[in-house]
Formats: structure tokens, sequence, C-alpha cells
């Protein structure tokens, strides 16, 4: 098990305020957030205003320009932090490629495949939310990414895949986690992750249980504001702190698959003092023959093991009970 990675979802809770957004992002730094995203759009470039109307007044007003964007950026960078967002405008991924580790496609544009298309010409590394979407759905967005650059067929981690349903907030009967052991089975070598919408942080520790080792979640600083639903679902500092917390710990409790003694087993001696040694019940002489009733099986285990069989074994010695025996007291 790897540590996981924490992508701290700026999103539209800084409803279109620059300096909430910046503020957020050091806000997300603090917590120790790996990655702070925000989402690059424009509603003209998003949302069709005669179908929609809206949905296209909602993502005008949380808007910010490109160039916003890029000055956040360069400030999130100074602060120490990762700048990371979705850009959902075709025109700014090349713009922003510089700017980013990875991109990351958020679960209504996995089946948009030109923007998929541009984003393999940047050979950067993609995230792949799969909200909405049926397993059909997953495996021909990552083949058609895979058909486009030999790159990200050849190399397995330029491609990671997360498990995500598009609720806000989500119901604990839809999170569906055991996808990502699904996932993992189908997609061997990738990163699998998990984008979280539940109102409790507790389905982030079962993903990563599961082996998700990419999170991503909602950021805020206050989780009562109510003109926008997303910071209800959303984590605050001081929540993302207690989080880290928690998956240390798991990483730690998971371990290494490997089963042996541990060290702390050893130190304490409890494999000899929990464990049952061979002893007899009575007082024999030399010469006798070991029988199932001369024995009984106590703590600890010195001498001869429970595990070894000394039923038939003749004695060389006379043995006084319970004495400690030994393999050379029997032929």
């Amino acid at each position: 098990m790897n540590k996981p990675i924490l992508i701290a979802e700026i999103g539209g809770n800084h409803e279109g305020d620059l300096e909430l957004a910046y503020e957020l992002g050091l806000q997300a730094i603090e917590a120790g957030a790996d990655y702070i995203k925000y989402q690059v759009y424009t509603a003209d470039g998003l949302v069709n205003p005669l179908l929609s109307p809206a949905r296209y007044n909602h993502f005008k007003r949380l808007s910010l320009s490109s160039e916003s964007y890029i000055n956040l950026a360069k400030r999130i960078k100074e602060a120490g932090g990762n700048f990371l967002a979705s850009i959902w405008n075709i025109e700014d991924i090349e713009l922003f490629a510089s700017y980013m580790d990875f991109f990351k496609i958020g679960s209504g544009d996995l089946t948009c495949y030109p923007i998929l298309k541009e984003i393999t010409k940047t050979k950067k590394p993609i995230v792949l939310s799969t909200g909405l979407s049926s397993l059909k759905d997953v495996v021909k967005a990552v083949e058609f990414i895979k058909s486009y650059d030999e790159l990200y067929h050849t190399d397995k981690a330029m491609i990671s895949i997360m498990q995500c349903t598009s609720m806000y907030p989500t119901e604990t009967k839809d999170l569906n986690l055991s996808v990502i052991t699904n996932y993992k089975e189908l997609f061997q070598g990738h990163n699998i992750g998990y984008s979280h919408h539940h109102l409790e942080s507790w389905p982030i520790d079962v993903a990563y249980s599961l082996g998700a080792n990419l999170i991503e979640f909602h950021f805020t600083h206050d989780k009562s504001i109510e003109t926008f639903r997303d910071h209800q679902l959303s984590l605050t500092k001081n929540e993302v702190l207690d989080l880290k917390n928690r998956l240390d710990n798991i990483y730690q409790a998971m371990g290494n698959s490997i089963k042996e003694q541990t060290e702390s087993e050893v130190n304490a001696n409890h494999i000899e003092e929990f464990r049952r040694g061979a002893y007899l019940n009575k007082n024999i002489r030399s010469g006798m023959i070991i029988t199932e009733e001369d024995l009984v099986y106590l703590r600890p285990e010195k001498g001869i093991p429970a595990s070894e069989n000394i039923i038939g074994k003749i004695a060389n010695k006379d043995i006084n009970k319970f004495e400690e025996l030994n393999k050379l007291d029997f032929k």
C-alpha cells in the first residue's frame, strides 16, 4: 500500500471570488493536501444557454477568467502548494499544461473525446473520474486515450481511474466502493482512486483501505454556507488534518502483506510465552515408551514445542513431571 495522494477540490466554493479562491488554497496547503484543485471553465464554453439557461447562469456566476487561474497557479506554487485544475475549455488545455503535473478529467467529460484527445497531446498523466458511467464507458475512455499516443499504452502510470458517484451529496447506498476492487483487478498497474461527495468523511477511509491511493474531496472554509451546495459536502482544514491522521494510521496498520513475526512480538518474548510446549504429566523412568496419556501441553513453549510429536519415543533417562524436555532425552 502506498501513502495516499490528497486532492483538495476548491471547485466552485470560491463562488467567483478570486481572493477567496486563493485563501481556500492556502488553507488546503496548511491542512496537508498534496494538490489544490480548481475548475477552469466559462459558461459559454460549457453550457448551452438555450437548452439549459439555469445551469448556464449558475456556471457564469461561479466562473473566473483563465488569467485569474494562471495567477492562482503561480501564487499557489509560491505558497508551497501544487496547482491542479479540471480544464473544461479545449482552448485552455495547452495554456495550463505547464502549470500542472497531470490533468484531472471530471466525470462529465469522460465521454467528451475531443477534450481527451487534446489532452493526450500534452503527454501529461491523466486522472479520470468515472461518475455517471458504466464500466463499458470507462473501458472505452481508457482505450480511446491509449489509441492516441503509445505513451499512454505502455506506461500504466499515465492513466489513473477514480471511482466516483456524481451526486451532491452522495448517499451511502450509492457509493459503490467495491468498484475500487474491481478497478484494481481490471486496470492492473494503473493508479486507482476515489472522488468523494458524501456528507461524512468515513467513506474515504474505506476507499483507501480498499486500495484507492488517489483521494479527491471538496474543500471549504465554512460548511454552513448555503449559497452553493458543495460547501455542505466539503471538508474543512481541521477535518482534513484529522483525515490525514486516520489515513496515516491505516497506512501503518495495513503493513506490507507479508505474514511474519513482528519485531514487537519477538522483543516482548510473546512467541515463547503464549505458545505451548510438550511436558510430562508424571515422573517417568529411563526406557519407558511415551504415550499420549503421559503428555500435557502447557505454556510457555520451552524445550519441545507442542507441534512436535514425541509419542512412541523412548526415554533415555529419568525425567520428572513438568521438567523442560529436550530432543536428546528420547530415542
